[in-house]
């Protein structure tokens, strides 16, 4: 809660205090539980961590691509693609 309302305090430039980000957080926080199912909210979360590694995974190959070892680059290119894919595909668990 206090890295969101920290962010939102940097991305608007220190014109938002910190407790009014948490308070926003909060709030979205709030509705998002109020109008999804909970394996949805999992879902959602599982699917930010898996973007966050797809864009660590993108910028390893290009790293390695730059570097010309090209075995490491098509690694981690298939994990961006299985990453990526996971995003498109995956579906909450229905109890």
């Amino acid at each position: 809660m206090n890295g969101a309302g920290g962010l939102l305090t940097e991305i608007f430039g220190r014109r938002l205090k910190v407790r009014i980000g948490n308070l926003i957080t909060a709030l979205i926080a709030i509705a998002i539980t109020w109008s999804a199912n909970i394996y949805e909210i999992i879902a959602y979360a599982s699917k930010a961590f898996v973007a966050y590694y797809a864009l660590q995974s993108g910028q390893a190959f290009l790293s390695a691509w730059r570097q010309r070892r090209y075995l490491q680059a098509t690694l981690f290119l298939a994990a961006t693609a299985i990453a990526l894919a996971v995003i498109l595909f995956a579906t909450p668990v229905e109890v």
